[in-house]
């Protein structure tokens, strides 16, 4: 066989075992995301997996990084669909497609809760580097658009690195307290959407943004929420 078709099928059939191991976990957890049940569930043998994964480590990392790479790749995709005039509006649709991947996504959402969800490490040291890349790139949009947002002046100029990853951090905080609502009474009130856009319209006014034009974008984002669920929804 040619080497490039061998290599592309063995690329191929990495993502596919990548592909299934995500709808394992997703289902029941990294728990039960074992080599012995993937292999079952692909009609191979556990040791074939090793051909393509060193370790259930690896495995677990290249699930990790898949979900963040699509997550990345939704995010670029919301921004390309929606037509922006100012760089606070960016920085709330990026906002906004993060909120959707949760309804739109929620198998993947899950998985990586999955990963971050829990104090202690998923991954040994090692392994888990490999998993930078793509989480450096996912974190790397936020701090791009809040740096040109400070650089516009609608923002307080600071470091947008840091910025970003206080934004991301507070943003899947937030989603992940959807769980709370389902041992609360149902009269409490608690809308998920609203404490989320409350709690990233706390940290903008913090950093400077302007209170009349941050509600007036608030309202635009509600106008172009379905396009964002759309574009989010289509890069799966």
């Amino acid at each position: 066989m040619d080497p490039q078709k061998r290599i592309a099928r063995r690329e191929r059939k990495r993502d596919e075992l990548i592909h299934k191991a995500i709808e394992m976990a997703a289902q029941d957890g990294l728990d039960s995301l074992t080599t012995t049940a993937l292999a079952a569930e692909m009609g191979v043998t556990a040791g074939a997996l090793y051909r393509y994964f060193k370790s259930k480590d690896h495995l677990l990392a290249a699930v990790e990084i898949a979900v963040i790479e699509s997550f990345a790749q939704a995010i670029d995709a919301a921004e390309l669909a929606i037509e922006t005039d100012t760089e606070l509006k960016r920085v709330l649709v990026a906002v906004e497609a993060y909120r959707l991947l949760e309804t739109e996504r929620p198998g993947e959402f899950r998985v990586l809760a999955y990963f971050i969800g829990v104090p202690d490490a998923v991954l040994p040291d090692d392994v888990a580097a490999d998993v930078a890349p793509a989480a450096l790139r996912l974190f790397s949009h936020y701090g791009a658009v809040v740096s040109d947002a400070m650089e516009a002046g609608e923002l307080d100029a600071a470091d947008a690195l840091q910025r970003a990853m206080v934004l991301w951090s507070a943003a899947h905080g937030v989603l992940e307290r959807r769980k709370i609502t389902r041992i609360l009474p149902g009269d409490m009130g608690l809308d998920i959407a609203a404490i989320y856009r409350a709690t990233v319209n706390a940290l903008l006014q913090a950093w400077g943004a302007d209170q009349n034009e941050l509600k007036n974008t608030w309202d635009w984002i509600e106008s172009q929420s379905p396009t964002i669920a759309a574009a989010v929804g289509e890069t799966e």
